[in-house]
């Protein structure tokens, strides 16, 4: 329950006022999400429409092993362990915007996990 709805119901309480006004909205209903997935013909033309570009690498990374734009932009070469086969995930990046549109870059760490087989 919300701080205003708790609020409104202690007023209640005391006879401030009749009712509650937040115990009759009336909520948006929970939509279902589905996930679209490229098939696999689909994923070789994108990957033949980014070849030789600066963006093919993030390509690979997204379309063969699942990471996010953020993961991708955290990796960093310590993360990446060709001796092993093992590409760790410590870093991401995300973007905040202030009011004034200015763009802001921000680490965080989530989990850490590795990709085995990576190459």
């Amino acid at each position: 329950m919300s701080n205003i709805s708790k609020a409104l119901d202690f007023a209640v309480k005391r006879k401030m006022i009749p009712a509650n006004p937040c115990r009759y909205i009336d909520y948006p209903k929970d939509v279902k999400y589905v996930g679209r997935f490229l098939t696999v013909s689909q994923i070789e033309k994108l990957l033949q429409a980014v070849r030789g570009t600066r963006v093919e690498t993030a390509f690979i990374l997204a379309s063969h092993y699942g990471l996010r734009r953020g993961e991708i932009l955290g990796l960093q070469w310590n993360d990446v362990d060709l001796e092993n086969d093992v590409l760790w995930i410590r870093n991401t990046r995300i973007r905040i915007f202030n009011q004034h549109r200015k763009v802001y870059e921000k680490r965080r760490k989530p989990p850490c996990h590795a990709i085995d087989g990576m190459c």
